[in-house]
């Protein structure tokens, strides 16, 4: 394998693996057992660990890397029949948003995507790459525009990875049960836009 080609797959792979943890900021109970361990408000796992239901029913907890504050309710593990969290965030988050597999935008048809905490949109941007094998010293700049309520809005949304976040803050102009249209945009290297998708409809719950 050239050692060009090792490299990318090793910076691509360390996006995904890097620290994913999570600190419990509230739940309706004294604790909740995570691998194991009694975990109360404050409290630190990863990722993939493992879940058990026996104190808490509902508990809130924040990314340490991104921010988002994700909603952990045990009847959504009961339904999804899972005890894993990453498998409960991946299906939540990426099953919702309905994101393309294959790392391109282009198919994202025009079909309501429904916003709990965090769409996450996976993109085929080699200024990505670029930038993380050092060859571009910035990552490349996303933003949304909306009309609402006889305004426009242009809005930054951040990355994380290879991947664009829309989160409710992002939309915090916009309540909840009410579809909006959305054009998802980039700027190139001269500051013109690039239009992703301009067919997406957002719906937060």
């Amino acid at each position: 394998m050239r050692p060009t080609l090792l490299l990318i797959i090793v910076l691509v792979a360390a996006l995904h693996v890097q620290a994913d943890d999570y600190v419990i900021e509230q739940l309706n109970g004294n604790y909740i057992t995570i691998n194991g361990a009694r975990l109360g408000k404050g409290a630190r796992f990863h990722k993939e660990d493992s879940i058990r239901w026996n104190n808490s029913t509902v508990f809130y907890a924040r990314n340490s890397r991104s921010g988002n504050v994700e909603r952990f309710r045990e009847e959504d593990f009961a339904k999804q029949q899972s005890a894993s969290l990453w498998s409960y965030i991946l299906k939540r988050n990426h099953g919702s948003s309905r994101a393309c597999d294959d790392y391109c935008l282009c198919s994202v048809a025009s079909d309501v995507f429904y916003l709990t905490d965090t769409i996450r949109l996976r993109t085929d941007d080699p200024r990505i790459i670029d930038y993380y094998l050092g060859r571009k010293t910035s990552l490349p700049q996303y933003f949304i525009s909306y009309w609402f309520d006889g305004e426009v809005y242009n809005n930054p949304v951040p990355l994380d990875g290879d991947e664009i976040l829309i989160t409710r803050q992002i939309l915090e102009t916009v309540p909840a049960g009410q579809p909006i249209g959305i054009t998802l945009y980039g700027m190139d290297e001269k500051g013109e836009k690039e239009v992703v998708s301009d067919a997406m409809i957002i719906e937060k719950l």
